[in-house]
């Protein structure tokens, strides 16, 4: 992580509260801005069936989740399938941006973070071992995409390196865990892009993905 980013990953670290940074005296939140783009959700298997694209769902809440459908392309002319990334260009994860990646800042309102659009967070529960991304609430994680494009979310530590008495040593760790699964979430029964915490999804219904950026 380099030393001019330290103090904003302090901030978020597993992810930022945006009400921490609110005010922002030493202008903080002059984020840049790349996009849009589209997310291509490719299933890991081989002989996979997803492969498709995000688009994003409002559900009866102020939060919105990220829905997997079959196309061949994405609908550019539909706001809920573009996104953008939102970052600084201080942060870096071995020397790749990270930054927050937002739903179509043209139809959301810029929050109070600075972040244009809805920002990507993980939602747990207790029953599972699966996150949900969710839009619209007032967390983020860090993301970033590596040389072919394919999206992770970064932490400064690894829990299973972890010594009763000791901290654990900070470096970048970058993790790939997304799924496509069929969950019921509020008003909404879909294939719903997912997070692994760790092992194998509990979900059966689960396909390992990877989640491309793709120009619009």
């Amino acid at each position: 992580m380099k030393a001019a980013a330290t103090f904003l990953y302090g901030l978020v670290m597993a992810g930022i509260t945006m009400a921490q940074v609110r005010g922002d005296p030493d202008g903080i939140n002059d984020f840049l801005s790349d996009g849009p783009f589209a997310l291509h959700v490719k299933g890991q298997a081989q002989n996979g069936s997803i492969d498709g694209y995000l688009h994003t769902v409002h559900t009866y809440g102020v939060q919105s989740l990220l829905l997997y459908e079959r196309l061949s392309c994405p609908k550019a002319d539909d706001s809920s399938y573009r996104y953008y990334f939102n970052y600084t260009g201080e942060m870096k994860s071995n020397d790749v941006d990270i930054g927050f990646f937002v739903s179509d800042y043209t139809v959301e309102e810029t929050n109070a973070f600075g972040l244009k659009g809805q920002a990507v967070s993980l939602q747990f529960d207790l029953n599972t071992n699966l996150a949900v991304p969710v839009m619209g609430i007032d967390t983020a994680v860090l993301a970033g995409f590596n040389a072919e494009n394919k999206t992770f979310l970064t932490h400064y530590m690894d829990d299973s390196t972890t010594v009763a008495g000791e901290r654990p040593p900070y470096k970048d760790y970058e993790y790939y865990n997304w799924a496509v699964c069929w969950q019921a979430i509020s008003n909404v029964v879909a294939p719903v892009l997912s997070w692994v915490t760790v092992g194998q999804p509990h979900n059966p219904t689960c396909e390992l993905v990877d989640l491309v950026k793709v120009s619009l």
